[in-house]
């Protein structure tokens, strides 16, 4: 039996990662969900490491369940200076509870 920490077969190939923490709390909703990535294959600057966060609020548009949220990150760690420093999300997540 393979071990559940072992690297994919197709890991060498791979351009790329991405690493999601994700802490959040509930009602009004304040947290942080940074992508950070990295070049496999890039030399010397191949992380990007945002900073930042973002709030949240469940709302009800009629009968559906829906969440607004408005986060910004600074792109602190990035492989150019020239490379965007800024990141701005929107998102609407409809929810459907049981």
């Amino acid at each position: 039996m393979p071990s559940p920490l072992a690297l994919p077969d197709d890991f060498a190939q791979r351009k790329g990662s991405r690493y999601r923490p994700r802490p959040s709390r509930t009602g009004w909703s304040v947290g942080s969900s940074p992508n950070i990535t990295t070049n496999w294959i890039a030399n010397g600057g191949k992380w990007t490491g945002p900073v930042g966060g973002g709030f949240a609020k469940a709302v009800r548009l009629g009968e559906q369940a829906m969440k607004l949220e408005l986060d910004a990150y600074y792109n602190a760690v990035r492989p150019k200076a020239g490379n965007e420093t800024w990141l701005l999300q929107a998102k609407l997540t409809f929810q459907f509870p049981d």
